[in-house]
């Protein structure tokens, strides 16, 4: 009898270690899993961190040839010239492109906001 009950409770514990390490896959699977989704995230945000670092240093760049027009624009000594002139359209051609690319960068940053981390498993 009590080899029974001795065998009775090996398999008991067989059982339940089974099912231990049976969880104990299925959370590692499950971290694993949550981790490439991370991963993939991640790269996806620092690619878009990258390039918002780049359109920022042209917009940076843009502003100070606009700055320089204005600057050549101011020093022109009388009237305006044709190449005075030529500056101002130039400025408000420029002044437009600018404007798209700042809110080009805007709607990047908005886009990067608006990303959403993969969820936690429970």
């Amino acid at each position: 009898m009590f080899r029974r009950l001795q065998s009775w409770l090996l398999a008991g514990i067989l059982e339940e270690l089974s099912q231990i390490r049976h969880n104990q896959n299925q959370i590692m699977s499950a971290i694993s899993e949550f981790k490439a989704k991370q991963d993939a995230f991640n790269v996806a945000q620092a690619a878009a961190i990258d390039l918002l670092v780049t359109s920022t240093a042209g917009v940076a760049t843009d502003v100070q040839a606009l700055k320089d027009k204005i600057d050549e624009l101011q020093n022109s000594p009388g009237e305006i010239t044709p190449e005075d002139q030529a500056i101002l359209d130039q400025l408000v051609t420029d002044g437009t492109a600018l404007a798209a690319r700042a809110q080009a960068t805007a709607d990047a940053l908005k886009a990067l906001d608006e990303q959403t981390p993969p969820t936690v498993p429970a």
